[in-house]
């Protein structure tokens, strides 16, 4: 009988040392889960703070094109007043170049 309650003890001796070991094991990678997940949330902060900096630069550009089409609308709409050949407006011709202020250059 003595024999049989020391291969028990050693049978739960051995078992509580797996759980503990198990455990172990378990807390280890649910702290590396934790850091991960962390070092996650970091990165995807950044990746926010980031992409908000983009857009307001985004947003920079565009008002600056805005401007500038606004600008070369006003200067088409001077240089195309100043026109005097209807066939010149149809044409198109002189687009982009400035023509008015090229004829006024001659002058």
């Amino acid at each position: 009988g003595k024999q049989k309650l020391q291969k028990l003890r050693d049978r739960l001796e051995k078992a509580e040392s797996e759980l503990a070991t198990a455990k172990a094991d378990v807390a280890a990678q649910l702290s590396e889960a934790n850091e991960s997940e962390s070092k996650a949330n970091r990165e995807v902060d950044s990746l926010r703070e980031q992409l908000k900096a983009s857009e307001q630069k985004l947003q920079w550009f565009r008002d600056r094109l805005q401007k500038s089409q606004n600008a070369l609308a006003s200067i088409k709409a001077t240089a195309e007043g100043g026109k005097t050949s209807p066939e010149k407006k149809a044409s198109g011709e002189g687009e982009g170049e400035g023509e008015g202020g090229r004829t006024e250059h001659r002058q």
